[in-house]
């Protein structure tokens, strides 16, 4: 009771709240994470959709960080189509793109590209590793009867077996890239694009591929 007054006394409780993922998301003009799209990066979990779902998201003018992480990419090609000033980026060496089952097959067999910039203008692509599944996985040369445009890049994409593939894009800088395993004509396959820049990028296809 004060001053004849009766007043209640509600005991203050505290409350906390857990802070369980650190995420990009809520700042503007940060880039996206593939981690906030599902992509594990454990080694083992096939992050293909989930790559793709972050690829999906990514709009002109924006930026994809791929955080420290072995993301397996086992079912589809990671593709990036028709978008123009992006930036792609990892943590260096330990962001790694890459099948499991890495290896030598004594027959060629078809089997995706890890990574795909297509129709896209003014990319960056830096500090990462890229890698495909290795010698006879991937047959670009049976497709090169195909047509141009769509026709013959998506059978690069989805049965080339390249680590990285550049097509019908410009102004594409490649900066700090390790680029390791080819499945038939190039570990990193650039085709009908203009003003590729190649800077302290680092390659080697550990097969009969170039």
């Amino acid at each position: 009771m004060v001053n004849g007054i009766s007043v209640s006394h509600t005991p203050f409780k505290a409350y906390t709240m857990a802070l369980t993922k650190v995420s990009y998301s809520l700042i503007t003009g940060a880039p996206l994470n593939v981690r906030d799209y599902g992509a594990v990066g454990n080694g083992t979990t096939d992050d293909s959709a989930a790559l793709n779902a972050a690829a999906t998201a990514l709009q002109s003018g924006q930026s994809l960080y791929f955080p420290a992480g072995d993301y397996i990419v086992n079912t589809a090609c990671v593709l990036i189509r028709g978008k123009s000033n992006i930036s792609i980026f990892g943590d260096g060496a330990s962001t790694r793109l890459r099948p499991t089952g890495q290896g030598t097959v004594t027959t060629k067999t078809n089997f995706i590209t890890t990574l795909a910039i297509d129709q896209c203008n003014h990319v960056t692509i830096s500090n990462m590793v890229i890698e495909s599944k290795g010698e006879n996985w991937g047959d670009t040369d049976a497709y090169s009867g195909l047509a141009g445009g769509d026709p013959r890049t998506n059978a690069i994409i989805n049965y080339g077996g390249s680590a990285l593939l550049v097509a019908r894009s410009n102004d594409v800088t490649l900066n700090n890239i390790t680029a390791r395993y080819c499945g038939s004509v190039g570990v990193v396959y650039l085709t009908s694009s203009q003003n590729i820049v190649v800077e302290e990028c680092f390659a080697n296809a550990l097969s009969l591929g170039y």
